[in-house]
């Protein structure tokens, strides 16, 4: 299988890696522009009209939520000094499928006009480690997130099963 792609504007080959992901509907699924090219030209349509770039940028966000929330849950993350051993690719490709809290099953909001809400998508690291892999992290709603705090997966689960434990005679 060909790993390499020769950019359309440049004309340099350079690694499917220098690409940015696209639709199906290019037949690599890569797009025609490398990276370098494509945020040159989007530099580009930023300075001559920086309006227009805007209301496209909002339309993306509004078409892509879990996309955007992907991006910015790992920007967050990397900004805080965790070590990312995910790529965005990864973390989109477990995300984009989960609509529901792992703990409590609510519906997940991964986009709510820059407000968070109770059930807001957010990253939990199940160990309250400093990686961030594939193995350490689940999604929950935010309200799940901060009660867990920095309990480990089991000792949460332990601390629900106190509080249902100590309200089980209410519920018969």
């Amino acid at each position: 299988m060909n790993r390499s792609k020769k950019c359309t504007k440049c004309g340099l080959v350079k690694s499917l890696n220098e690409f940015y992901i696209r639709k199906k509907s290019v037949s690599d699924g890569r797009a025609y522009l490398c990276k370098e090219c494509a945020l040159k030209y989007y530099k580009k349509i930023y300075q001559e009209n920086p309006e227009k770039y805007w209301e496209a940028q909002k339309r993306w966000v509004r078409k892509n939520p879990v996309k955007k929330w992907s991006m910015v849950v790992l920007a967050r993350k990397r900004d805080l000094g965790f070590d990312i051993r995910i790529t965005f690719d990864e973390l989109y490709q477990i995300v984009r499928n989960i609509k529901v809290c792992y703990y409590c099953g609510r519906n997940l909001v991964y986009r709510n006009k820059n407000r968070t809400c109770d059930n807001s998508a957010s990253l939990d690291r199940i160990n309250n480690g400093k990686i961030i892999s594939k193995n350490t992290i689940r999604v929950v709603c935010i309200q799940c997130n901060r009660t867990k705090q920095n309990r480990t997966h089991n000792q949460f689960v332990g601390y629900c099963e106190k509080i249902a434990d100590k309200f089980e005679e209410v519920r018969e």
